[in-house]
């Protein structure tokens, strides 16, 4: 059986496409997530090593309250980029990719 060197290669670049599109989308909306969360318990972490480091809590308050209103994170059109949009993305991206790749067989 011959070897069929165009459908390998399509093969190839479907993997490629895919492997970049999983790259691209882990770069866009995980990598911020991850980001935002982090930002959003850093006055937590914080007001915790200050508070071992013996900062009374008189004047620990106003500036951790500062803090968490400061701190916003990763935004797009508005919306943070949280957890829970990247797990809606990921929920449409594999309902919608399977249908899309049957419609163009």
């Amino acid at each position: 059986e011959a070897w069929d060197v165009k459908k390998t290669l399509l093969h190839f670049t479907d993997l490629f496409h895919g492997l970049f599109g999983f790259g691209a989308i882990f770069a866009i909306f995980v990598t911020p997530a991850l980001l935002t969360n982090t930002f959003a318990n850093s006055p937590t972490a914080i007001a915790r090593i200050l508070a071992q480091k013996g900062i009374s809590t008189q004047i620990l308050g106003p500036t951790i309250s500062l803090c968490s209103t400061r701190v916003r994170g990763f935004k797009v059109m508005g919306e943070p980029i949280g957890t829970a949009m990247v797990i809606k993305m990921a929920a449409f991206l594999f309902v919608a990719l399977p249908l899309y790749v049957a419609s163009n067989r």
